[in-house]
C-alpha cells in the first residue's frame, strides 16, 4: 500500500512541475518585461486576492455570514480589490494638470563642445505647479497603498478554500 502511495505522491508531484504549477502567480496587471521588486511584490499581492476571489470562488464554499469578522473580511476583499482595480491601477498623477508644451530640445542649454552635462532650463512657474501636484498626488497614492497593502496583510487568513 505504501508503494502505491509513493507512486501516487511522485506522479502528482511531476504533474503540478510540469503542467499545474500552483504556487506560481501569474501577474496580468504587469508586462513580462523587467519589474523593481517592490513594484511586483505589490502586483503579486493584489494578483493573489484577485485570483482567490475570482477563480478559487470562495463564496460557494464560506458562509461569510457565520461570524461578524468573516463577513468584515469579505467586504474587505470586495473593497480592496475595487480600490485595486478602479483607483490604483487607473491613477495617474499628471491626469487633468496642464503642462507648457514647449519642444525638447528648448528644455535645454545648447550642449557645450566636448562636455557630456547636458543642463536643463528652469522650470516654467506653470510647469513647477503642475509638477508639485503631480509630486503630492503621487505622495498620497503612496500613503493610501502602504495602507492597503496592511490591510490585505490583515485579512491573509481569510484566503483559503
Amino acid at each position: 500500500m505504501r508503494i502505491f502511495r509513493k507512486i501516487h505522491d511522485l506522479w502528482y508531484w511531476i504533474k503540478c512541475r510540469l503542467w499545474y504549477q500552483y504556487n506560481y502567480v501569474k501577474i496580468k496587471t504587469l508586462s513580462p518585461t523587467w519589474h523593481d521588486r517592490d513594484c511586483v511584490l505589490i502586483h503579486a499581492m493584489f494578483q493573489i486576492l484577485d485570483d482567490f476571489v475570482t477563480r478559487e470562488k470562495p463564496d460557494d464554499a464560506i458562509d461569510w455570514d457565520s461570524t461578524p469578522r468573516h463577513r468584515k473580511a469579505r467586504d474587505k476583499m470586495d473593497e480592496l480589490l475595487d480600490w485595486w482595480r478602479n483607483t490604483y491601477l487607473k491613477f495617474d498623477s499628471h491626469e487633468g494638470l496642464e503642462f507648457d508644451k514647449i519642444d525638447l530640445e528648448d528644455r535645454f542649454y545648447p550642449q557645450k563642445e566636448g562636455c557630456s552635462f547636458i543642463e536643463m532650463k528652469p522650470l516654467s512657474e506653470n510647469d513647477s505647479k503642475c509638477c508639485q501636484i503631480a509630486w503630492q498626488r503621487e505622495k498620497q497614492m503612496e500613503k493610501d497603498l502602504t495602507k492597503k497593502l496592511k490591510e490585505l496583510i490583515d485579512i491573509r487568513r481569510y484566503l483559503w478554500v
